[in-house]
This record gives C-alpha cells, structure tokens and sequence, in this order.
C-alpha cells in the first residue's frame, strides 16, 4: 500500500482481506481516507498504528526507557482523531504481569485523553 499521505479514498485495496490498514512505523495522515475499493466494491478500513510504551515491542528485563507521557498524548490525539485505531503494547513480564511503570503510563494517559474516549 502507498505511504498515508498518499492514499485517497476510493483507491483500490492492495491486500484484502482485512479490516485495516497499516503501514508501521508510519502513522496515518492528518485528513486520512476510510473507503478503499476492492471488486468495485466500497469498504470502511481504518489506519491502525501500534506503538510502544517502552523501546521494545516484548517484555525484556533490561528495557527501562519508556516514552514521554506527553509523546504517548501526541500519538494518541493523531492516532486517533479520524476514527482509527491505537494500539499500545504493554508487554507482560514472565509472570504474566504488566510492569508497574507501564500501568502509571496509562493511567496517566487516560487523565489526559479521557474526554477523547
């Protein structure tokens, strides 16, 4: 699929199946389409972006650098302002836990975006 910033609605969908569309490490453009064609057919596909809270994306005990809370605030508006979709990964420790950094990140995010939801 072309970059975000090139898409426009009605452009014929490049991998159907599916629900969504991504293009990680990229995130969706500012007035980002919905209807993509496929089989002269119109479907509804959102912009899915997945980003994570610390450096890596699976749990690793040296990992301890995690992203601004006003960062995580800026990708969430942007990521989220034309109906698409947010994903933050949190990755579980080995006892199936989330770190308690992680869970004082999304609290704090949800103060902050709570009138967004």
């Amino acid at each position: 699929m072309c970059r975000p910033e090139d898409q426009k609605e009605g452009y014929p969908i490049r991998y159907f199946p599916s629900d969504f569309r991504l293009s990680d490490p990229r995130l969706p453009s500012d007035n980002d389409p919905k209807l993509f064609t496929h089989d002269g057919k119109l479907y509804y596909m959102p912009w899915e972006t997945t980003i994570c809270i610390s450096k890596r994306w699976f749990y690793n005990t040296k990992d301890h650098e995690f992203k601004s809370l006003d960062e995580l605030e800026k990708l969430f508006r942007h990521c989220t302002k034309n109906d698409n979709i947010l994903i933050l990964n949190c990755p579980p420790n080995r006892n199936g836990k989330l770190r308690d950094e992680d869970v004082k990140i999304l609290k704090d995010l949800y103060a902050r975006v709570k009138d967004c939801l």
